[in-house]
């Protein structure tokens, strides 16, 4: 995977605008990173989750450069980091998980995701935070 900034260099003028004017203050912002930026860690076992993360080390790089700079606004920020982005497998259940611990499991889906999101910027549950999810199935009963 080839290198890339574009989330670093967005979010750094981002900030950069939001801290221009007061009145920006109040304005929150949600942005989705991923699982393996920052302090986290990919662990899935055997040692499977380095090896993922040495592939994707150009990604994760612009993926913790974005959650560095939305540190000088953490307060308006909620920062998402879903695993591997997965289509048309939605569970309508993620559940969180820390950084350094094994993720239940490796697939988020983007309308899970999407649903999440939503929820967040409707609440702010977690403002001021980052928060690692997952898709998980929902046990038959």
């Amino acid at each position: 995977v080839s290198k890339s900034d574009i989330r670093t260099t967005n979010a750094q003028a981002l900030v950069q605008v939001l801290q221009s004017k007061p009145e920006f203050r109040s304005i929150r912002v949600i942005a989705v990173s991923s699982t393996g930026a920052g302090n986290s860690q990919i662990k899935v076992g055997l040692g499977i989750g380095k090896l993922i993360e040495h592939h994707l080390r150009h990604v994760l790089a612009d993926h913790t450069g974005q959650e560095e700079a939305f540190a000088a606004i953490q307060d308006q920020v909620t920062l998402v980091r879903p695993t591997s982005l997965t289509e048309d497998a939605p569970t309508d259940n993620l559940i969180e998980f820390g950084d350094k611990v094994k993720s239940p499991t490796i697939k988020t889906d983007r309308a899970d995701l999407a649903k999440w999101v939503v929820r967040e910027a409707q609440t702010a549950e977690h403002q001021g935070t980052i928060v690692n999810v997952t898709g998980v199935k929902a046990r038959k009963q």
